[in-house]
Protein backbone atom coordinates (compact mmCIF):
# COMPACT_ATOMS: atom_id res chain seq x y z
CA UNK A 1 0.00 0.00 0.00
CA UNK A 2 0.78 3.46 -0.36
CA UNK A 3 0.11 7.14 0.47
CA UNK A 4 0.91 10.81 -0.61
CA UNK A 5 0.95 13.38 1.89
CA UNK A 6 -0.72 16.54 0.87
CA UNK A 7 2.34 18.12 0.32
CA UNK A 8 3.21 16.02 -2.51
CA UNK A 9 6.79 15.38 -1.63
CA UNK A 10 6.58 12.68 0.75
CA UNK A 11 4.99 9.50 0.69
CA UNK A 12 4.26 6.55 2.59
CA UNK A 13 4.33 3.04 2.55
CA UNK A 14 3.39 0.13 3.66
CA UNK A 15 4.45 -4.00 3.60
CA UNK A 16 3.13 -7.45 4.32
CA UNK A 17 4.09 -10.17 6.95
CA UNK A 18 3.06 -10.80 10.45
CA UNK A 19 4.25 -7.76 11.73
CA UNK A 20 4.38 -5.43 9.04
CA UNK A 21 5.88 -1.87 8.95
CA UNK A 22 5.21 1.39 7.86
CA UNK A 23 7.84 3.49 6.52
CA UNK A 24 7.55 7.25 5.13
CA UNK A 25 10.15 8.49 2.71
CA UNK A 26 11.05 11.63 0.58
CA UNK A 27 10.21 11.13 -2.94
CA UNK A 28 12.76 13.61 -4.16
CA UNK A 29 15.70 12.13 -1.72
CA UNK A 30 14.44 8.62 -0.88
CA UNK A 31 15.39 9.71 2.82
CA UNK A 32 13.40 7.44 5.39
CA UNK A 33 11.60 10.26 7.61
CA UNK A 34 10.45 7.38 9.79
CA UNK A 35 9.62 3.75 10.31
CA UNK A 36 6.41 2.40 12.61
CA UNK A 37 6.38 -0.83 13.67
CA UNK A 38 3.35 -1.24 14.10
CA UNK A 39 0.09 -3.11 16.05
CA UNK A 40 -1.21 -4.52 12.73
CA UNK A 41 -0.78 -7.61 11.54
CA UNK A 42 -0.78 -9.66 8.20
CA UNK A 43 -0.65 -7.00 6.08
CA UNK A 44 -1.02 -3.16 5.59
CA UNK A 45 -3.29 -3.31 3.11
CA UNK A 46 -4.37 0.97 2.49
CA UNK A 47 -3.11 3.82 4.09
CA UNK A 48 -3.82 7.83 4.14
CA UNK A 49 -2.83 10.90 5.62
CA UNK A 50 -5.03 13.95 7.25
CA UNK A 51 -6.05 16.86 5.29
CA UNK A 52 -3.14 18.45 7.48
CA UNK A 53 -0.48 15.61 6.85
CA UNK A 54 -0.05 15.09 10.32
CA UNK A 55 -2.07 11.68 10.96
CA UNK A 56 -1.20 8.80 9.21
CA UNK A 57 -4.02 5.66 9.35
CA UNK A 58 -3.63 2.12 8.09
CA UNK A 59 -5.65 -0.55 7.64
CA UNK A 60 -4.93 -4.24 8.20
CA UNK A 61 -5.51 -7.62 6.19
CA UNK A 62 -6.69 -9.98 8.71
CA UNK A 63 -10.02 -10.47 9.57
CA UNK A 64 -11.36 -8.00 11.83
CA UNK A 65 -9.65 -5.61 9.21
CA UNK A 66 -8.00 -3.67 12.76
CA UNK A 67 -6.96 0.17 11.78
CA UNK A 68 -4.78 2.34 13.76
CA UNK A 69 -3.49 6.02 13.49
CA UNK A 70 0.11 7.52 14.54
CA UNK A 71 0.59 11.04 14.82
CA UNK A 72 3.95 9.61 12.57
CA UNK A 73 6.19 12.33 13.27
CA UNK A 74 6.64 11.78 16.22
CA UNK A 75 8.21 7.96 14.70
CA UNK A 76 10.61 10.68 12.98
CA UNK A 77 14.29 9.33 12.37
CA UNK A 78 15.48 12.53 13.55
CA UNK A 79 18.56 12.21 16.33
CA UNK A 80 16.09 13.97 19.21
CA UNK A 81 13.57 11.37 18.67
CA UNK A 82 16.28 8.39 18.64
CA UNK A 83 16.56 7.97 22.63
CA UNK A 84 12.78 8.30 23.36
CA UNK A 85 12.17 5.68 20.38
CA UNK A 86 14.00 3.01 21.92
CA UNK A 87 12.81 2.80 25.35
CA UNK A 88 8.98 3.32 24.12
CA UNK A 89 9.30 2.48 20.74
CA UNK A 90 6.32 4.10 18.70
CA UNK A 91 3.52 4.18 21.49
CA UNK A 92 3.89 7.86 21.73
CA UNK A 93 2.64 8.21 18.63
CA UNK A 94 -0.29 6.29 18.34
CA UNK A 95 -3.44 8.23 18.57
CA UNK A 96 -6.27 5.09 18.38
CA UNK A 97 -6.71 1.67 17.27
CA UNK A 98 -9.38 -0.64 17.19
CA UNK A 99 -11.19 -3.37 15.18
CA UNK A 100 -13.26 -2.23 12.06
CA UNK A 101 -15.35 -4.51 10.24
CA UNK A 102 -15.21 -8.45 8.73
CA UNK A 103 -15.92 -7.00 5.45
CA UNK A 104 -12.53 -5.64 3.20
CA UNK A 105 -11.53 -2.63 3.04
CA UNK A 106 -10.84 -0.99 -0.20
CA UNK A 107 -10.35 2.31 0.38
CA UNK A 108 -9.91 5.13 3.28
CA UNK A 109 -9.44 8.44 3.31
CA UNK A 110 -10.07 11.17 6.16
CA UNK A 111 -12.85 13.66 6.14
CA UNK A 112 -12.26 17.56 5.56
CA UNK A 113 -11.28 18.50 9.14
CA UNK A 114 -9.27 15.33 9.80
CA UNK A 115 -10.99 14.28 12.83
CA UNK A 116 -13.32 11.46 11.15
CA UNK A 117 -11.76 8.20 8.74
CA UNK A 118 -13.99 6.71 6.32
CA UNK A 119 -13.54 3.14 5.15
CA UNK A 120 -15.47 1.96 2.02
CA UNK A 121 -15.89 -1.96 2.26
CA UNK A 122 -17.41 -4.52 0.01
CA UNK A 123 -21.22 -3.93 1.08
CA UNK A 124 -20.39 -1.46 3.13
CA UNK A 125 -19.10 1.95 4.57
CA UNK A 126 -17.74 2.51 7.50
CA UNK A 127 -17.51 6.51 9.55
CA UNK A 128 -14.38 6.19 11.88
CA UNK A 129 -14.05 9.04 15.21
CA UNK A 130 -11.32 7.94 17.00
CA UNK A 131 -10.31 9.94 20.68
CA UNK A 132 -8.80 8.34 23.47
CA UNK A 133 -6.79 5.63 22.06
CA UNK A 134 -9.39 3.76 20.47
CA UNK A 135 -11.70 3.87 17.70
CA UNK A 136 -15.57 4.26 17.44
CA UNK A 137 -16.90 2.61 14.02
CA UNK A 138 -20.50 3.40 12.75
CA UNK A 139 -22.00 2.15 9.23
CA UNK A 140 -23.57 4.83 6.71
CA UNK A 141 -26.84 4.92 5.31
CA UNK A 142 -28.33 4.73 2.23
CA UNK A 143 -30.96 4.92 -0.33
CA UNK A 144 -32.39 1.96 -2.27
CA UNK A 145 -29.16 -0.36 -0.68
CA UNK A 146 -27.06 1.13 -3.04
CA UNK A 147 -24.37 0.44 -0.88
CA UNK A 148 -24.83 -3.46 -1.14
CA UNK A 149 -22.12 -3.61 -3.53
CA UNK A 150 -18.09 -3.40 -3.13
CA UNK A 151 -17.97 1.05 -2.35
CA UNK A 152 -14.15 1.09 -3.98
CA UNK A 153 -13.10 4.38 -3.67
CA UNK A 154 -13.98 7.72 -2.28
CA UNK A 155 -12.99 11.22 -1.79
CA UNK A 156 -14.58 14.63 -0.51
CA UNK A 157 -15.51 17.41 -2.49
CA UNK A 158 -16.23 20.33 0.23
CA UNK A 159 -18.01 18.12 3.14
CA UNK A 160 -19.20 16.06 0.72
CA UNK A 161 -18.07 12.73 0.45
CA UNK A 162 -18.48 10.75 -3.08
CA UNK A 163 -18.49 7.85 -3.26
CA UNK A 164 -17.24 4.90 -6.42
CA UNK A 165 -19.02 1.59 -6.98
CA UNK A 166 -18.94 -1.53 -8.68
CA UNK A 167 -21.81 -0.72 -10.81
CA UNK A 168 -20.28 2.22 -11.94
CA UNK A 169 -22.43 4.72 -9.86
CA UNK A 170 -21.65 7.79 -7.58
CA UNK A 171 -23.26 7.60 -4.51
CA UNK A 172 -23.42 11.12 -2.70
CA UNK A 173 -23.38 11.34 1.23
CA UNK A 174 -24.37 14.09 3.51
CA UNK A 175 -23.13 13.71 6.55
CA UNK A 176 -23.44 9.72 7.17
CA UNK A 177 -26.66 9.71 4.71
CA UNK A 178 -26.28 8.76 1.41
CA UNK A 179 -29.33 10.49 -0.54
CA UNK A 180 -28.59 10.74 -3.86
CA UNK A 181 -26.19 9.14 -6.51
CA UNK A 182 -25.73 9.50 -10.17
CA UNK A 183 -26.51 6.10 -11.80
CA UNK A 184 -24.11 5.03 -14.98
CA UNK A 185 -21.75 7.42 -14.00
CA UNK A 186 -18.96 4.99 -15.99
CA UNK A 187 -20.34 1.51 -17.67
CA UNK A 188 -18.12 -0.01 -15.56
CA UNK A 189 -16.52 -0.53 -12.10
CA UNK A 190 -15.17 3.22 -10.47
CA UNK A 191 -11.53 2.23 -9.54
CA UNK A 192 -10.15 5.80 -8.60
CA UNK A 193 -11.52 9.20 -8.00
CA UNK A 194 -8.99 12.16 -7.43
CA UNK A 195 -10.63 15.44 -6.09
CA UNK A 196 -8.92 18.75 -7.91
CA UNK A 197 -8.22 21.58 -5.55
CA UNK A 198 -10.11 24.81 -5.21
CA UNK A 199 -13.53 22.76 -4.59
CA UNK A 200 -13.20 22.76 -8.29
CA UNK A 201 -14.53 19.07 -8.48
CA UNK A 202 -13.62 15.67 -8.76
CA UNK A 203 -11.70 13.36 -11.72
CA UNK A 204 -13.12 9.59 -11.94
CA UNK A 205 -11.32 6.54 -13.85
CA UNK A 206 -13.33 3.04 -14.62
CA UNK A 207 -12.71 -0.37 -15.68
CA UNK A 208 -14.81 0.89 -19.09
CA UNK A 209 -11.21 2.86 -19.96
CA UNK A 210 -12.77 6.67 -19.75
CA UNK A 211 -11.67 9.12 -17.53
CA UNK A 212 -14.20 11.69 -16.51
CA UNK A 213 -13.93 15.34 -14.98
CA UNK A 214 -16.80 16.21 -13.03
CA UNK A 215 -17.40 20.12 -11.63
CA UNK A 216 -17.79 20.38 -7.53
CA UNK A 217 -22.14 20.03 -8.30
CA UNK A 218 -21.32 16.48 -10.58
CA UNK A 219 -21.76 17.44 -13.61
CA UNK A 220 -20.02 15.83 -16.51
CA UNK A 221 -17.08 18.21 -18.14
CA UNK A 222 -15.31 16.35 -19.87
CA UNK A 223 -14.91 12.59 -21.07
CA UNK A 224 -10.95 10.89 -22.26
CA UNK A 225 -11.34 7.74 -23.70
CA UNK A 226 -8.55 5.84 -23.64
CA UNK A 227 -9.99 2.55 -25.28
CA UNK A 228 -8.68 1.62 -29.26
CA UNK A 229 -5.20 3.71 -28.62
CA UNK A 230 -2.49 1.93 -30.18
CA UNK A 231 -0.09 3.09 -27.93
CA UNK A 232 -1.90 1.47 -25.16
CA UNK A 233 -1.43 -2.54 -24.03
CA UNK A 234 -4.62 -3.24 -23.58
CA UNK A 235 -7.90 -3.04 -26.27
CA UNK A 236 -9.80 -1.51 -23.28
CA UNK A 237 -6.95 -0.25 -20.63
CA UNK A 238 -8.63 -0.73 -17.08
CA UNK A 239 -8.17 2.43 -15.08
CA UNK A 240 -6.79 1.83 -11.38
CA UNK A 241 -5.49 5.26 -10.30
CA UNK A 242 -5.72 9.06 -11.50
CA UNK A 243 -3.96 11.48 -10.29
CA UNK A 244 -3.74 15.46 -11.70
CA UNK A 245 -0.81 18.07 -10.75
CA UNK A 246 -1.50 21.71 -10.26
CA UNK A 247 -0.97 22.79 -13.98
CA UNK A 248 -3.29 20.47 -15.34
CA UNK A 249 -1.67 17.27 -16.15
CA UNK A 250 -3.48 14.21 -15.36
CA UNK A 251 -1.46 10.63 -15.00
CA UNK A 252 -3.15 7.32 -15.30
CA UNK A 253 -2.10 4.14 -13.97
CA UNK A 254 -3.90 1.12 -15.97
CA UNK A 255 -4.35 -2.66 -15.13
CA UNK A 256 -1.61 -3.25 -18.20
CA UNK A 257 1.21 -1.76 -15.72
CA UNK A 258 1.33 2.23 -17.80
CA UNK A 259 1.48 5.41 -16.89
CA UNK A 260 -0.59 7.19 -18.98
CA UNK A 261 -0.35 11.19 -19.81
CA UNK A 262 -3.00 13.60 -20.60
CA UNK A 263 -1.62 17.09 -21.42
CA UNK A 264 -4.41 19.46 -23.05
CA UNK A 265 -6.38 16.16 -24.16
CA UNK A 266 -3.33 15.19 -26.30
CA UNK A 267 -2.37 11.30 -24.21
CA UNK A 268 0.49 9.78 -24.21
CA UNK A 269 2.33 6.67 -22.46
CA UNK A 270 5.22 7.79 -20.02
CA UNK A 271 5.97 4.29 -18.53
CA UNK A 272 5.34 0.76 -18.88
CA UNK A 273 5.94 -1.88 -16.30
CA UNK A 274 4.86 -5.75 -15.64
CA UNK A 275 1.59 -6.78 -14.91
CA UNK A 276 1.14 -10.14 -15.02
CA UNK A 277 2.90 -13.16 -12.56
CA UNK A 278 6.55 -12.31 -10.73
CA UNK A 279 9.28 -10.44 -12.25
CA UNK A 280 11.70 -13.06 -12.98
CA UNK A 281 15.05 -11.61 -14.38
CA UNK A 282 16.95 -8.46 -13.43
CA UNK A 283 20.11 -7.30 -14.83
CA UNK A 284 21.78 -4.67 -14.18
CA UNK A 285 23.87 -2.46 -16.88
CA UNK A 286 27.86 -2.47 -16.25
CA UNK A 287 28.29 1.01 -17.43
CA UNK A 288 24.91 3.05 -17.06
CA UNK A 289 22.41 3.90 -14.49
CA UNK A 290 20.05 1.44 -16.45
CA UNK A 291 18.37 -2.30 -15.50
CA UNK A 292 16.34 -4.42 -17.27
CA UNK A 293 13.54 -6.81 -15.99
CA UNK A 294 11.79 -9.97 -17.24
CA UNK A 295 8.31 -11.16 -16.48
CA UNK A 296 5.43 -13.94 -16.68
CA UNK A 297 3.38 -11.14 -18.89
CA UNK A 298 6.57 -12.50 -21.25
CA UNK A 299 7.31 -8.19 -21.65
CA UNK A 300 11.15 -7.51 -21.31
Amino acid sequence: SMAMHPNMSIVATGDVGNRPKICVWYTTTRECLARIHCLLTNAIVHLCFSPDGNYLAAAAGDNYHCIVIYDWDKCSMTTKNVASKSKKGNSQALVATGQCCTASILSLVFNPPGDQLIATCVNELNFISFGGGVIKVQKGECVEDKDRQALLCSAYVGTTLIVGTFHGELLIYKSKKCGNFIPKAHSGPINAIWPRPNLEGLITGSNDGTIKIWDQSLKELQVFNLSGNPSISMGVPKIKSVCENGDGVILIGNRGGELIQIVKKKRRVVMRSHNKDEVSGLAVHPAKLEFATLGGDNIF
